[in-house]
């Protein structure tokens, strides 16, 4: 009976060591699983969120294109008045060449000293062309800091 009773002794051992090891890789699998449904989880709402930010990326995209469209509408429009304002301009100093002067404008300039009372303010009731540090007006053909 010794050699039935030892090979009964390492044959449990064995089943020992074999039970330990399914319940290490039984605890595994669980962990795995339950890491996996996280995942799905989370991945449905990576997806519903993606859809969103598309959502959101399309309304954006055309929000941009309406306002290029009208800031590009807004300068074409700026444009005409403004050359519409010199073409009167224009034809006011052909028609009475004196409003020029009574307006403040020299004879046949094309610069509108009114203008410098935009500067006056900043400048503490000197044109920057008069003050000693600055360099000449653009208005006036110069360079301004």
């Amino acid at each position: 009976m010794g050699l039935f009773s030892g090979r009964a002794s390492m044959l449990e051992v064995q089943n020992r060591a074999l039970i330990k090891t399914a319940q290490e890789r039984a605890q595994r699998i669980s962990n795995l699983e339950r890491e996996l449904q996280q995942a799905g989880r989370e991945v449905e709402r990576l997806k519903v969120e993606a859809e969103r930010l598309k959502v959101e990326r399309e309304f954006y995209h055309k929000r941009v294109l309406a306002l290029e469209q009208d800031n590009h509408e807004l300068t074409e429009a700026a444009t005409k008045c403004s050359l519409w304002g010199q073409k009167l301009e224009r034809e006011l100093a052909k028609i009475d060449p004196m409003v020029r002067l009574r307006d403040g404008w020299e004879r046949g300039a094309t610069h509108n000293p009114r203008h410098h009372a935009v500067h006056q303010g900043a400048t503490y009731g000197r044109h920057p062309a008069q003050t000693q540090d600055s360099r000449r007006c653009s208005c006036l053909g110069g360079l301004r800091k």
